[in-house]
């Protein structure tokens, strides 16, 4: 708080003071007059000299040095040969106007100086002096024991101040509490009636019941300060930004290098939002951090849309104009994920059977059949948990070998569950359980959950070595074609026995019958063939046994989709990247 500006527009401060504070002297001193007192903290100046006489009439007059004891508060100015009134120059108030010839141009008529009606007594009885005297003894007694206004006003001025940065900082704690904690600010009403007024006002009231200086605020204070407002808010959490980013700015600037990450998801309302990452080192530790782009991007990663990607036009491409070393990378464990999902792509059984899982877990996720479920686990696996089924997202086809296990090993509570329900009572849903009853009392349901099962558990160990936040390139690089070793020795009818021997195990297990596939419709012989004889076969394929239909059609069919997107999405010069990479780590053994 600035004392000087409160001081002038405090009502109750004098003249004098405003005067004093700002550092300038009263108007009626100029440079003639530099003899008297000059400053508020002085004390009228009293010279004892040989005065200048003056002549009245036909006598020569002069000040008289006794009226120092009788006027304590007469000043005398040698320059002008006057007399001045100490208290009145610099304690008088504007509503009372001193005399003039005592505060402006100097009192210089000794022959009127005393006596009944000296000027003299007059100016000491006038009411403007006797208010200036008794001002002047009241500031004193404050000099004396240190409590001036101006002291007093910047006593106030601090401890406002004080108060005011306590409040603040305790709403921007609470907001950045929020924010860690990844609760929301706001609740539906904020009105001072509603119970529920949301986590920052609720948080602010329960500081303030343990929080004088808060509480008086939030009681008390002015309406327009209380900074609760959702601008306030939002315009806090701004603030806090731009200081994040300042530091993450300062230590990329100190690492000199770093690498960029970059990819986009939905959120709830199902905007894309984008995710910017920066990684560098600092102090021998590797952070990740949100931050803006310069020409020391010596990296770049991103999932494999042209957009990013392209080579001539993408996101990658442009970044390479103006940093030359930002080698771009495509993100492995997005990879793995791509050559999951285009392995299924083809294979329309496959297709059909993620969707029945996706289809099952939804019906059963209401509470009510959750909780049949549950039960139904606990009487026919008594000794185990009960399982949860897991969700298949969209974006990490990884994880399904979870979801995928958890089905198997709940295989048949779920058909005594979902048999349940189709007895029940509600037609619409017992409708609904009845048909994914029926479809996953197939052995082609049965089967696909063994291959897969089978597949997925050689893909599971690679991708949770490329999703780990600390990983080591090299020993993923050989993971890699350990994966591609390992499926194609999966090509041999030797494993495809072991994987059909199961299914039947499965099968039989829950009585399921073994059924073929579907027979296509066999082509019709041309017309114009009918009195021909044929040499060859004209669409017609010799019949397979069940077991080679499954066998090609299915776990062949996956088998090498998997093996072609893997050699395609990690070639050699992805590996040799991985290799460098590991070569920079001095956790790796090529270090």
């Amino acid at each position: 708080m600035n004392s000087q500006a409160e001081l002038q527009d405090s009502p109750t401060a004098s003249s004098a003071e405003r005067r004093f504070e700002s550092g300038t002297i009263p108007t009626d001193t100029t440079e003639e007059c530099q003899d008297i007192a000059l400053y508020l903290s002085d004390i009228p100046k009293q010279p004892r000299i040989i005065f200048s006489t003056t002549k009245f009439g036909e006598k020569l007059r002069s000040f008289n040095p006794d009226w120092y004891k009788t006027y304590s508060w007469l000043e005398y100015s040698v320059n002008r040969d006057a007399a001045y009134c100490f208290p009145c120059r610099w304690f008088s108030s504007c509503l009372n106007r001193p005399d003039a010839p005592f505060t402006q141009v100097g009192f210089r008529d000794w022959k009127h100086a005393t006596g009944q009606k000296g000027r003299l007594i007059e100016h000491r009885k006038s009411m403007a002096h006797v208010e200036a005297v008794h001002t002047w003894e009241e500031y004193k007694v404050n000099i004396q024991h240190g409590t001036t206004i101006t002291r007093s006003l910047d006593k106030i001025g601090k401890s406002m101040i004080k108060e005011n940065r306590h409040y603040v900082k305790t709403i921007a704690e609470i907001i950045l509490l929020c924010s860690r904690q990844e609760i929301a600010l706001r609740g539906h009403d904020e009105t001072g009636e509603y119970l529920n007024p949301g986590n920052f006002r609720s948080l602010l009231t329960f500081i303030g019941n343990h929080d004088q200086i808060v509480g008086k605020r939030i009681k008390e204070g002015p309406q327009n300060a209380k900074y609760t407002s959702p601008e306030t808010q939002n315009e806090l959490l701004g603030v806090m930004g731009d200081m994040v980013l300042q530091t993450i700015s300062n230590e990329v600037q100190k690492a000199g290098i770093y690498s960029l990450f970059a990819d986009e998801t939905k959120d709830i309302s199902r905007k894309e939002q984008l995710s910017i990452v920066l990684r560098y080192v600092n102090n021998s530790s590797v952070y990740e951090q949100l931050q803006p782009i310069s020409r020391k991007l010596c990296g770049q990663c991103y999932d494999g849309a042209s957009v990013k990607s392209g080579r001539c036009s993408g996101v990658q491409a442009r970044f390479r104009v103006s940093a030359l070393m930002a080698l771009y990378i495509h993100c492995c464990a997005h990879r793995l994920n791509l050559v999951l999902v285009d392995s299924i792509k083809g294979v329309p059984i496959a297709q059909d059977f993620f969707s029945l899982l996706e289809a099952v877990y939804l019906f059963l996720s209401s509470e009510k059949f959750n909780a049949l479920f549950e039960k139904v686990q606990a009487e026919q696996r008594q000794e185990k948990q009960p399982r949860q089924l897991k969700r298949l997202i969209e974006t990490h086809w990884a994880c399904r070998f979870e979801a995928i296990k958890t089905f198997k090993e709940t295989f048949g509570a779920l058909l005594t569950t979902l048999g349940s329900i189709s007895d029940g009572v509600q037609r619409g849903r017992a409708i609904e359980a009845k048909g994914l009853f029926l479809q996953i009392f197939e052995f082609k349901f049965v089967l696909c959950l063994v291959t897969f099962e089978h597949l997925f558990s050689m893909t599971n160990g690679l991708s949770k070595t490329l999703q780990d936040p600390d990983p080591d390139f090299s020993a993923a690089m050989s993971l890699i074609d350990a994966t591609i070793e390992t499926l194609q020795t999966y090509r041999s009818e030797k494993q495809w026995k072991e994987i059909w021997n199961e299914a039947l195990t499965v099968a039989d297990d829950h009585d399921i019958e073994i059924s073929s596939l579907p027979r296509k419709r066999k082509h019709k012989l041309p017309a114009k063939l009918c009195d021909a004889l044929l040499t060859t076969t004209v669409g017609h394929r010799e019949e397979h046994s069940t077991e080679d239909q499954y066998c090609v059609s299915i776990y062949y069919r996956v088998l090498d989709c998997m093996i072609d997107e893997l050699n395609k999405r990690f070639n050699n010069e992805s590996k040799l990247c991985m290799k460098g990479i590991s070569a920079c780590s001095p956790k790796s053994k090529n270090f």
